[in-house]
């Protein structure tokens, strides 16, 4: 890690560590924190203009974050990133910002600091399938989202995960 941070110094800002370990149980919340202990200072120390994105939890699971801050895992990040999909409900089925503020109300119990939220993966599959919403369907929930997260300050950003599949199955 600290080598990539300082390979990239001056071309990268945000390093983004893992992805979904809450859902390949690679490890616990806490064994995630004691990762960060290592990795965040040898991050900072290569590049202190980088930020580190910590999380990267699939869907807004609250329990393994819970399990990270609760080990003081907020001290080793900058900012927290998860995956909020809702698929195939619209944003305000699922409650989306519901999801998002409770997410932030778990933060705020744990650390006084102040953390970022990185939305780095969000969508709805177009699909003729259980999963799927039409393409305009689709484009709708991502701007009913879009304005949602708009309101939130805290989120600092939303980014679309976009797969195709030619089989017109699971897709995003």
């Amino acid at each position: 890690a600290a080598a990539t941070a300082r390979k990239y110094e001056g071309k990268v800002s945000l390093i983004e560590l893992f992805n979904e370990t809450n859902f390949t149980r690679v490890t616990d919340g806490a064994g995630y924190s004691e990762m960060l202990k290592t990795v965040y200072p040898a991050i900072k120390n290569a590049n202190s203009a980088c930020d580190v994105i910590a999380g990267v939890l699939s869907f807004a699971d609250r329990v393994y974050a819970e399990e990270i801050l609760k080990v003081g895992g907020a001290n080793y990040m900058d900012a927290f990133s998860f995956h909020p999909y809702t698929y195939p409900l619209s944003p305000e089925t699922a409650d989306l910002t519901l999801a998002i503020t409770r997410m932030r109300e778990l933060f705020t119990k744990y650390t006084s600091k102040d953390i970022s939220f990185y939305l780095t993966e969000i969508g709805w599959t177009a699909a003729d399938n259980s999963y799927g919403v039409s393409e305009e369907k689709k484009a709708e929930y991502h701007i009913r989202a879009l304005s949602e997260m708009d309101a939130l300050d805290y989120v600092k950003a939303y980014c679309i995960y976009e797969t195709h599949s030619g089989l017109n199955v699971y897709s995003l």
